[in-house]
């Protein structure tokens, strides 16, 4: 009784003996039992009921407020991973747009550098015919009419624009595409080279001729390069590899992680093995030196036996 306070003491007091007993029988005591109780133990009693009764609303309110508080979490963090999923979206965005804007910039590049070169092609003829028609009332113009015609196409064929078509034009069907996986470009620079070196191909040629075989996204990377290296073969392919990422680690970890295919024989994985391994000990300059191979060999070994931090210190020291 005394743990009730002062109204509800009041309001129980104030409660006729009948009214106590009923609210007992409601609450599921037994009857017999209530009408044996007198008017201060029915007060007690009723008073013990009213006070589990608060306390059974108090453990609901707190059950309530806690799973309210945990909704409220879940709702705040599945705000936070929708912000963070639309911010990836829009990035994704922003990197698409900008490179579909690279490779707009790189094509408008190329017909350019093509309308230029028909200009170019159109004034160099216009000015070979208005000399032919001078020299055509003179004496011997016919013949000289014809060394000029043979002259204007031999011009034509030692320019850069008549030269780029007829090595184009030869190698249209023999240079091979630039393939989509990036760990096959090594022997896709090694393959283009060699047939510039069969068909004899100029320097200033190679990185003309190279452009068209490259994808569109690599052609959207080099889009950031500046005029004049994109002209350079030698710096085109420097700017490629580093771009897909192709340095000694990584060719040292395609061959440690090669696995031979399911629609692979075993000759070809061998050869594909072989590769990976040339291109390995090429980007590390071995060439044919048996003791920088077994410095090699050793160096690797020691850096896999390094503990996480002398090894991440190593490994930043290598630059590449």
């Amino acid at each position: 009784m005394d743990q009730l306070n002062s109204d509800q003491q009041e309001q129980l007091k104030k409660s006729s003996t009948e009214r106590l007993r009923i609210k007992l029988c409601q609450a599921g005591e037994d009857e017999d039992t209530v009408c044996a109780l007198d008017r201060p133990q029915l007060l007690e009693a009723v008073a013990r009921k009213m006070m589990v009764e608060r306390v059974l609303e108090e453990e609901v309110t707190v059950d309530v407020q806690g799973a309210t508080e945990i909704r409220l979490r879940e709702l705040a963090l599945e705000e936070k991973k929708l912000a963070t999923e639309i911010r990836r979206m829009e990035l994704e965005a922003e990197k698409e747009a900008q490179n579909r804007a690279a490779e707009l910039e790189l094509q408008k590049m190329d017909f350019e550098m093509r309308m230029a070169q028909r200009e170019m092609k159109k004034a160099e003829a216009d000015r070979e015919t208005r000399r032919l028609e001078q020299r055509s009332g003179q004496e011997g113009g016919a013949a000289a009419g014809v060394d000029d015609v043979r002259n204007l196409s031999r011009t034509w064929d030692e320019s850069l624009a008549g030269r780029t078509k007829r090595f184009g034009d030869t190698l249209k069907h023999v240079l091979p595409p630039m393939p989509h996986e990036i760990a096959e470009l090594p022997q896709f620079f090694d393959t283009v080279e060699k047939l510039y070196s069969i068909y004899e191909v100029p320097v200033d040629l190679q990185a003309k001729l190279l452009i068209p075989l490259l994808t569109a996204r690599a052609k959207t990377v080099i889009g950031r390069m500046p005029a004049t290296e994109v002209e350079q073969y030698e710096a085109l392919k420097r700017f490629l590899l580093a771009e897909f990422k192709l340095t000694p680690r990584e060719y040292k970890a395609r061959f440690d992680d090669a696995a031979k295919r399911s629609d692979e024989t075993h000759v070809l994985f061998v050869a594909r093995l072989r590769n990976l391994l040339a291109y390995y000990l090429r980007s590390r300059k071995i060439g044919n030196d048996f003791d920088k191979l077994c410095d090699l060999i050793v160096s690797d070994k020691l850096k896999a036996a390094l503990p996480y931090g002398p090894l991440n210190y190593v490994l930043s020291l290598e630059g590449d």
